[in-house]
C-alpha cells in the first residue's frame, strides 16, 4: 500500500513513513510497531535489499531491533512516554519478565472468564470490569491493574462465547 506505485504519489508516500515511524512508540501498541516493522522488511523486501532472503531478512531485523533496545538502561526506558515505554520494556532484558507475566495473566484470566460461560461468553465490554474478580479466584495478586485480554480473540471468546467468536469469524 504505501509502497505500491499506484497507491499514492512519490511525495505523499515518503511523508507518511517519517509520521508512522515517530507515531508507532507513541502508540503504546506492540502490535503497531511489529507490523510497521513487517511492512519495512516487506518494502525493503521488495526493493531487494541486501539481497538476503525473507526469513534471514525478518531474523536480521528482529535481532538488530531487540539488541538495540538492550543498549538502553531501564530507568532510561521508564523516563520516555508511558507509550513509548511500554513498547520498548516489552524486548527489553531487565524488564521483559513483567511483559510476559502480564500477558500470561491475560490470558489465564481470559481462559477462566471463558470457561464460566463458554457459549454466550460474559457479556461485552465486561472482560474489564470481571478481570479483578477472576484474577483474585485464581490466586493472582494485580492489584488495581486492569486491562483488555491483550488477545482480540481471546476477548471476544470471554466476552461473547464461541457464537460470538464463530460468528465474528464467519
Amino acid at each position: 500500500l504505501l509502497y505500491g506505485r499506484d497507491a499514492f504519489p512519490g511525495w505523499l508516500r515518503w511523508s507518511t513513513i517519517p509520521i508512522l515511524l515517530v507515531a508507532a512508540p507513541f502508540s503504546g501498541s506492540r502490535t503497531f510497531v511489529f507490523g510497521l516493522a513487517l511492512l519495512g522488511v516487506a518494502a525493503c523486501r521488495r526493493r531487494r535489499c541486501l539481497g538476503l532472503p525473507l526469513p534471514l531478512l525478518l531474523l536480521a531485523v528482529g535481532v538488530i531491533g531487540v539488541v538495540g533496545v538492550q543498549l538502553l538502561p531501564a530507568e532510561r526506558i521508564d523516563e520516555l512516554p508511558e507509550p513509548a515505554a511500554r513498547v520498548l520494556h516489552t524486548v527489553h532484558g531487565d524488564t521483559i519478565g513483567r511483559a510476559l507475566f502480564s500477558r500470561a495473566v491475560f490470558f489465564r484470566v481470559g481462559g477462566a472468564l471463558w470457561t464460566e460461560t463458554p457459549l454466550l461468553g460474559v457479556g461485552p465490554e465486561r472482560f474489564r470490569i470481571l478481570f479483578p474478580e477472576y484474577a483474585s479466584r485464581l490466586g493472582i495478586a494485580t492489584g488495581a491493574w486492569s486491562d483488555n485480554p491483550n488477545s482480540w480473540y481471546l476477548g471476544l471468546l470471554a466476552e461473547t462465547g464461541i457464537l460470538g467468536l464463530c460468528a465474528v469469524l464467519l
